[in-house]
């Protein structure tokens, strides 16, 4: 397969090529000389993951709950970053991240924050897009 060198020592390469590196714009590509050769390599990019927003997040400092005393399991980083997609802000402020996994069923229908995120994901509530635009990876459940 021949390519050609454009103006400037911009190289086109074949779009038969990018189908089977399974390249799109934008991904980085890793060029290697060896001799009169060059390998073509996709370079795997691990997307950044930002820092949580810390500041969105509803009475961290609540480790209990309120009404039975039971020691909660909260996950902070996570509770963050759900916190900037509405549904959960919504529940965050009617106590949904500070009672314990029996209280929550009884309030809202979930044990747990993740039974509630592959409920509303389920719904279509919220998107994969929505969950990763946060900085959330999920297990495959779905």
């Amino acid at each position: 397969m021949d390519v050609i060198i454009e103006e400037g020592g911009k190289i086109k390469i074949p779009d038969e090529i990018l189908k089977k590196l399974e390249a799109n714009v934008g991904d980085r590509l890793n060029i290697i000389f060896d001799g009169e050769k060059i390998v073509l390599k996709k370079t795997s990019i691990k997307k950044e993951i930002p820092p949580p927003p810390l500041h969105l997040l509803y009475r961290p400092e609540i480790t209990h709950d309120p009404v039975t005393g039971e020691k909660l399991n909260r996950n902070l980083d996570l509770e963050a970053r759900l916190m900037t997609i509405p549904v959960f802000n919504k529940l965050a402020k009617r106590g949904f991240f500070i009672m314990s996994e029996k209280n929550r069923m009884l309030a809202f229908g979930f044990r747990t924050v993740e039974d509630a995120i592959q409920y509303f994901l389920s719904k279509g509530t919220i998107k994969v897009e929505d969950l990763e635009k946060a900085g959330i990876v999920l297990e495959k459940k779905i």
